[in-house]
This record gives C-alpha cells, structure tokens and sequence, in this order.
C-alpha cells in the first residue's frame, strides 16, 4: 500500500532552506521508522500550475500505520515553518504491477 502526500514550500521561505528542512525530515523518519519505505520524493523544476509542487511516496504496510503515524509525529518543528501539506493525500493499494 503506498501513502501519497502532497506539499509545498511556506511563502517567503528561501528554497534552499526548504529542500534542506524536507530532505533531513524525512530521512529522519525513515531511519527512525524503518517499517516506512521512502519511494519518491520529487518537485516539479518549472512549478507550473497551482500548488502542490512536491509529492512524497511512502510504502507502508497497511492502512493502521496511518494511525501509528499520529501517534508517532513529534510537535512542531522546523518542518511546520518551511512546509504547507496539502490535505488531499491519498492511499493507493499496491496491485503487484508498480512502476515505481
């Protein structure tokens, strides 16, 4: 099962402060969470269109690591500063036939 998540950069926050906070988040929290598989972690370059303009795939295991997730997110912190999260996530079923 894939979780999809869907972001963008804060305004007045500078890029490269941006890519650093989203880079060591979420390296962070999959060596912290190692059940959780980072699959993709890509920007659109041309940022055409509306937000979102980054997109995260995470495999997980099932649809009850959502709730674990809760449980486990810490407060506030830098990324809450940098990162505006989209709410319209999704969860996708894994088919057996993924390109990723």
């Amino acid at each position: 099962m894939y979780y999809v998540e869907f972001f963008s950069k804060r305004d007045g926050v500078p890029i490269e402060e941006f890519h650093r906070e989203v880079r060591q988040s979420y390296s962070q929290w999959q060596q912290d969470h190692p059940q959780d598989e980072l699959v993709l972690l890509i920007g659109r370059t041309w940022r055409l269109g509306p937000r979102p303009s980054y997109i995260c795939v995470w495999k997980i295991r099932d649809l009850a690591r959502i709730d674990e997730w809760r449980r486990d997110m810490p407060g506030p912190d830098v990324m809450d500063r940098t990162v505006q999260i989209i709410e319209d996530a999704g969860v996708y079923e894994d088919l057996g036939q993924e390109q990723l």
